[in-house]
C-alpha cells in the first residue's frame, strides 16, 4: 500500500510536467496566414526555415493559384505538428499550389528543388540530413498540387530558371517520420506522391489518406509506368485513375534501389513459362516498395487483403 501511496505523487508530478511541455508548446506556437489580405500575401513570405512545433501554415483559398513552392524541413511533435492547411474557398474549392513558373523563397537553400512542388527532406536552411535532424510530425491537408514535369520550369531559391526532372512529384517525400498528407488533390506531375527511402535515411509513418491522385506519368513512357507503380486504381482510401493511357495515377513509395524492379524480370518470366497451360499468367514481381512500405492506417499500401484484387487489376497487360 505504501509502496502505490508512493507511486502516485510521482506519476501525477510527470504528467503535470508533460501537460505543462504539451501547453508550452501550443502557447508559443505561431499561425501564419497566406493569401490576398492576410498577413503573408504569398507562401513564399512564410519563414519556412524556421518553423517550429505547432506552427501552423493556413493557406487561404484564391481564384488565382499561387505558383510558389517550398520545402518542409522542420520538426514538429506528436502532440505540437507542423501543419500546412489549406483554407477552402466558399464552395470547397482547395488552394492550388501550381508549379509551372513557380518561384521559390530566396532564404530556402535545398537540393532536388527540381523533384516537386513541395519537397519534405534534406536541406542546408533549414538543415536536415535525415539522420542528426530528421523532419518529422509533418501534416498537408487541403491542397490541389500540380504541374510538376517537364517540360514546366520553375525559378529556384537562387534566383535561376529551372527545369523539373521527368520523375518530379506533386509531393516529394526525400525523408521523414510521422508525415501525414490527407485531403489533397495531386496531378499533372511526373508522380504524383513519391516516398523515398536508402540504407541512411529512412521515410517511415507516412499516412496518406483520401487524397485524389490522378493525370500522372509522362507521356509515352510506359516501362517508368509499370516500374515506378504509378498506376494503381485503389491505394487504401485513396483512389488514382488514368484518364490517358499514357498517364496514371501516381502514387509511389519506395525504400528500394531504382533496380530492384528490373533485377525481378527474369524470374517474373520464369513463372510465366511456367504456367501449366503455356498462358501468360498475371505473376509478375511485385516492387518491394509496395509491401514492405513504412506507410500505415487507411492508406494500407499494397495490403491486398484489405483490397483484393487491385493489384492485378492495375498490372494486367
Amino acid at each position: 500500500m505504501r509502496h502505490k501511496q508512493l507511486i502516485s505523487p510521482l506519476l501525477l508530478m510527470l504528467s503535470a510536467v508533460a501537460l505543462t511541455c504539451v501547453l508550452a508548446a501550443k502557447a508559443n506556437a505561431t499561425i501564419y496566414n497566406v493569401g490576398p489580405g492576410q498577413a503573408f500575401p504569398t507562401i513564399g513570405s512564410v519563414p519556412w526555415e524556421t518553423l517550429a512545433a505547432g506552427d501552423t501554415v493556413n493557406i487561404f483559398y484564391s481564384p488565382t493559384p499561387y505558383k510558389e513552392k517550398f520545402v518542409l524541413s522542420r520538426v514538429g511533435t506528436a502532440a505540437a505538428p507542423i501543419t500546412v492547411h489549406g483554407v477552402l474557398g466558399p464552395n470547397g474549392e482547395r488552394p492550388i499550389l501550381d508549379g509551372n513558373g513557380a518561384t521559390t523563397r530566396s532564404q530556402l537553400v535545398y537540393y532536388s528543388q527540381e523533384r516537386g512542388v513541395i519537397k519534405i527532406g534534406g536541406s542546408t536552411v533549414p538543415f536536415a540530413d535525415g539522420v542528426s535532424v530528421n523532419p518529422q510530425y509533418l501534416v498537408i491537408e487541403n491542397l490541389e498540387i500540380r504541374s510538376a514535369r517537364q517540360p514546366f520550369t520553375f525559378t529556384a531559391a537562387d534566383g535561376t530558371t529551372k527545369s523539373y526532372t521527368q520523375p518530379a512529384s506533386a509531393i516529394y517525400l526525400e525523408f521523414g517520420d510521422h508525415v501525414t498528407v490527407r485531403n489533397c488533390v495531386m496531378h499533372d506531375c511526373g508522380n504524383g506522391f513519391f516516398s523515398f527511402s536508402n540504407n541512411t535515411t529512412t521515410s517511415s509513418n507516412v499516412l496518406v489518406e483520401a487524397n485524389y491522385i490522378y493525370d500522372n506519368g509522362n507521356a509515352g513512357s510506359q516501362t517508368a509506368t509499370r516500374r515506378f507503380g504509378k498506376d494503381h486504381d485503389q491505394l487504401g482510401t485513396d483512389r488514382s485513375r488514368s484518364d490517358r493511357p499514357a498517364r496514371a495515377g501516381g502514387l509511389l513509395l519506395q525504400p528500394y534501389r531504382p533496380d530492384t524492379y528490373r533485377d525481378q524480370e527474369p524470374d517474373r518470366r520464369a513463372r510465366r513459362r511456367a504456367a501449366p497451360d503455356g498462358r501468360k499468367t498475371n505473376t509478375r514481381a511485385r516492387p518491394p516498395a509496395l509491401l514492405e512500405t513504412g506507410s500505415r492506417g487507411r492508406a494500407e499500401i499494397g495490403n491486398e487483403a484489405a483490397h483484393p484484387g487491385a493489384w492485378s487489376r492495375s498490372h494486367r497487360r
